[in-house]
C-alpha cells in the first residue's frame, strides 16, 4: 500500500467516524445522565433512611440500610464500564474525531489574564502554601487551578520543557526510574525534602483542576492539628479488595501486588484498613511524624507496587497515632465534586490548551537554578569543622598508592583525618606507608597480620573511624581540593540521605563522559593531555545544579562516602558472603535501601580512578565473576539490572555526560 493509498483510507475512516460522532456523544450523555439518576436515587435513599432511623425500629430499616449499601457499588460499576467505553474510544479513535466526540476543550476563566497579572506582582517570598504536581513523559498535559492564588507557589516537577501559563515553576526531580509513574510518586512523597522553607504542601495529580480555596483545605487540617489531609476511598474500605481490583484492572504487575498482600497479611494487616484515594492531597511539612509516616509510604512503593493506596493502607496500620482529616465527606470524590474538575488521563493527554493560556506563559525548563559553583561558598563554610576520616586500604601497588595519598593529604582539612589499612603490602609499599604516617597526627596506620581482603581491610578502617561521616577511598585514585567538603554537604542535604559517591573517569554508571566500552566492559575515561583531574573537578562544579543530586539506587564503591547512622543501622561489609573484593558495595547498598536510607550522587565532585593495579587480572575477573553469582542469589537478577539501569539512563547523570564529551572533546582539539 502506498503512503497515498494509506493516506486516502485514513481519511475515508475519520470522515466515517466524524460523521458518527455526534450519535456516539448522544449515546454516552445519555448513559451519564441515567448515572446521575441512580445516584440521585441513591442519596434520597440515604436520607430517608437517616429520617426513618429516629422513628422505626432499626431492625425494620436493615433491608433498606442493605439496598442503599448496594447501590453505590452498582453504580460504581456503571461509571467504571462508560469511562473504560471512553478510554477505549479516546485511544482507537483518530484525534481528530476523538476531539469532536469528546469535546477536549479545556475552558478557562474569563479573567485568567488579570489573575495571573496579579499572581506575577504579588510578593513571592512570603508563601508558605505550595501546590505541587508531576508531569513525567507525555502521561498528562499541565493544567492549571481555576482560582490562581498569589499567596500560593506552584511546582511542577517534569523532565521536560513546559509552558508555565505564568505561574507554574518547573523542576526536575532528583529521582529516576524507567516507569515514569514511580517517579512521580517519589516527588508525591518527598515533600518535606523538596520544600524545606514551606509550611504546607498541597499534591494535585496533574489530570486534576482544583476549582475550590485551597486556604479551606489547608484549614481543616491546621484546625484538628493533623499529620494528613486526604479523601477516603469512595468505594472500598478492605485494602484486599483494592489489591484485587488493581490485578483486575491490570494497575501494575500481579506479582508484585501479591507479594505486597503476602507481605501485609503475615503481618496482620487487618482486612477493614482505612483506603483513601491520594490524588488530592494536604502535608505540613512542620510535623516529623508526617515526614516519618510519608517516608514509609515510600518504601512501600520502592519495594511493591507503585500503586500508592495499597502501600499508604500499609501506612495507617504501622501508624495508629497518625492523624488524617477527611478532606471530603464520606463517599465523596474528587471525580465529581464542585470544588474539583477530574480529567481521565485518557483525556488530560489529548486535551486542547486554551491558546490565550499559551500566550500569557513561556517555555520553561527543569533545569534551572544555581550551580554549585554559585552556592560553592556558603555550601562548603557549613560543613568545613564537621569531622571527616578517610580510610584507605591499601595493597601494593606503590605508583598508585603515592599519588593518593599526597593528593588526599594536600586536600585534608583540620578535622579531617586519614586511616590507612595495610593489608600485608610488599616491602616497598610498607615502607612508605610508614613513612608518610610518621610524624603526621591526622594520619593513623593500621598494619594486618594476615592478608584480609579488601572487604575485612575496609571494615577494620570503618571500625577505626569516629566521623559522623566516612569515606572509603581506593588506593588507585586521585582526589582534587574540596573533595571531601563536597561529598559530605551532598550527604548532609538530607537526613534520608546515607550513602554518596562522586562522579569519575572510571566508575561505572557514574563515569564521564562514557560509560560503556567495547563489548561488555565499563568504560575507562582517559584525560586528554594537559587536562588535569582538577580541571575537570572544577567543571562539574560548574555544570551540576546545586539543590538536584541525584538519587541512585547503588553507588560505586571506589569511593564510598558513609554516615556514621548507617553503620549503625546495617553495620559493616558483609564479610562472609563478599570476603575478598567486588560486591560487598552493592550488598551494602541494597541493605541501606532495605533499612530506609537513601543513595546519590554529588555530581559536584570528581575523582579521578586509575584501577586496580592492586589485583591481578585474572584474579580480578574470577572474584568479579563470584561476587555477581553471590549477588544474584540474594537479590535477583532483575533487581541487580534494574538498579544498573536507574544508574545509566538517569537524566541528570546523562546531561553531565554530555558535556563532559563536550568538555573533552574541546580540549583536545585545543592541544
Amino acid at each position: 500500500m502506498t503512503q497515498d493509498t494509506r493516506h486516502s483510507v485514513s481519511q475515508d475512516v475519520e470522515g466515517d467516524v466524524g460523521a458518527d460522532a455526534s450519535f456516539l456523544r448522544e449515546q454516552i450523555e445519555r448513559q451519564t445522565n441515567e448515572i446521575a439518576k441512580l445516584q440521585a436515587t441513591i442519596h434520597g435513599l440515604q436520607a430517608e433512611i437517616r429520617d426513618l432511623h429516629g422513628s422505626l425500629s432499626w431492625t425494620v430499616t436493615r433491608p433498606l440500610r442493605a439496598l442503599a449499601r448496594s447501590l453505590p457499588g452498582l453504580a460504581a460499576v456503571v461509571q467504571r464500564t462508560l469511562d473504560r467505553t471512553k478510554d477505549g474510544l479516546a485511544v482507537v479513535l483518530p484525534k481528530q474525531a476523538a476531539q469532536a466526540l469528546f469535546d477536549n476543550r479545556w475552558e478557562i476563566r474569563d479573567n485568567i489574564a488579570e489573575q495571573i497579572a496579579a499572581y506575577r506582582t504579588a510578593a513571592a517570598g512570603k508563601r508558605r502554601i505550595v501546590i505541587y504536581t508531576a508531569i513525567f513523559g507525555e502521561y498528562d498535559n499541565l493544567l492549571l487551578p481555576e482560582r490562581v492564588d498569589p499567596s500560593v507557589d506552584y511546582v511542577c516537577f517534569t523532565d521536560r520543557p513546559r509552558n508555565d501559563y505564568g505561574i507554574w515553576q518547573m523542576r526536575a526531580a532528583p529521582y529516576y526510574h524507567p516507569d515514569p509513574t514511580r517517579i512521580a510518586r517519589w516527588v508525591k512523597t518527598h515533600p518535606h525534602e523538596l520544600f524545606p522553607d514551606h509550611n504546607v504542601a498541597v499534591w494535585l495529580d496533574a489530570n486534576i483542576i482544583l476549582k475550590g480555596d485551597i486556604h479551606h483545605y489547608v484549614g481543616l487540617v491546621a484546625g484538628r492539628d493533623a499529620h494528613l489531609g486526604l479523601i477516603a476511598h469512595p468505594h472500598r474500605a478492605c485494602f484486599y479488595d483494592e489489591a484485587e481490583a488493581c490485578k483486575r484492572l491490570n494497575k501494575d504487575s500481579a506479582t508484585l501486588i501479591d507479594r505486597q498482600v503476602e507481605h501485609y497479611r503475615k503481618a496482620g494487616l487487618p482486612l477493614q484498613q482505612p483506603l483513601f484515594e491520594t490524588g488530592f492531597m494536604v502535608v505540613p511539612l512542620q510535623k516529623r511524624e508526617t515526614s516519618d509516616a510519608l517516608h514509609l509510604w515510600w518504601q512501600q512503593i520502592e519495594r511493591y507496587s507503585r500503586r500508592d493506596q495499597l502501600g499508604l493502607a500499609w501506612v495507617n496500620y504501622r501508624r495508629p497515632d497518625l492523624t488524617v482529616v477527611p478532606l471530603l465527606p464520606q463517599g465523596a470524590s474528587v471525580r465529581h465534586h464542585e470544588d474539583f474538575l477530574y480529567y481521565r488521563h485518557v483525556f488530560a493527554r489529548a486535551l486542547i490548551v486554551p491558546e490565550q493560556l499559551l500566550r500569557l506563559g513561556t517555555l520553561a525548563s527543569p533545569i534551572r537554578g544555581q550551580s554549585f559553583v554559585e552556592a560553592k561558598e556558603r555550601r562548603l563554610k557549613a560543613v568545613t569543622d564537621v569531622p571527616v576520616d578517610i580510610i584507605v586500604c591499601v595493597h601494593n601497588a606503590l605508583e598508585d598508592v603515592r599519588l593518593c595519598l599526597e593528593s588526599a593529604w594536600a586536600s585534608l582539612l583540620p578535622n579531617h583525618r586519614i586511616i590507612i589499612v595495610n593489608d600485608q603490602s610488599d616491602e616497598a609499599t610498607t615502607a612508605y606507608l610508614r613513612d608518610f604516617a610518621a610524624n603526621r597526627a591526622q594520619v593513623t596506620l593500621l598494619e594486618n597480620d594476615e592478608n584480609l581482603g579488601y572487604t575485612r581491610s575496609a571494615n577494620r578502617g570503618l571500625a577505626a573511624g569516629n566521623a559522623a561521616f566516612r569515606i572509603l577511598l581506593n588506593s588507585d585514585t586521585i582526589v582534587s581540593p574540596n573533595w571531601a567538603l563536597k561529598l559530605l554537604d551532598a550527604a548532609s542535604q538530607s537526613d534520608r540521605i546515607g550513602i554518596v559517591g562522586p562522579l569519575s573517569n572510571a566508575a561505572g554508571a557514574q563515569s564521564i563522559p562514557e560509560i560503556k566500552a567495547k563489548g561488555k566492559n565499563t568504560a575507562i575515561n582517559l584525560l586528554p593531555p594537559g587536562v588535569r583531574p582538577s580541571d575537570l573537578d572544577l567543571a562539574c562544579e560548574a555544570w551540576s545544579n546545586a539543590d538536584l543530586m541525584p538519587r541512585v539506587p547503588l553507588v560505586h564503591g571506589f569511593c564510598f562516602g558513609i554516615k556514621k547512622e548507617v553503620i549503625e543501622t546495617i553495620g559493616f561489609f558483609d564479610e562472609e558472603n563478599f570476603k575478598l573484593f567486588y560486591g560487598e558495595e552493592n550488598d551494602y547498598c541494597f541493605r541501606a535501601l532495605e533499612a530506609g536510607f537513601e543513595l546519590a550522587i554529588a555530581t559536584s565532585t570528581f575523582v579521578y580512578h586509575r584501577k586496580s593495579r592492586s589485583i591481578d587480572e585474572e584474579k580480578r575477573v574470577v572474584h568479579m565473576a563470584e561476587a555477581w553469582k553471590r549477588l544474584r542469589e540474594l537479590y535477583g537478577a532483575d533487581k541487580i539490572l534494574a538498579a544498573y539501569r536507574q544508574v545509566e539512563e538517569h537524566p541528570l547523570l546523562d546531561r553531565i555526560r554530555e558535556k563532559a564529551g563536550r568538555y573533552l572533546r574541546s580540549s583536545h582539539g585545543a592541544k
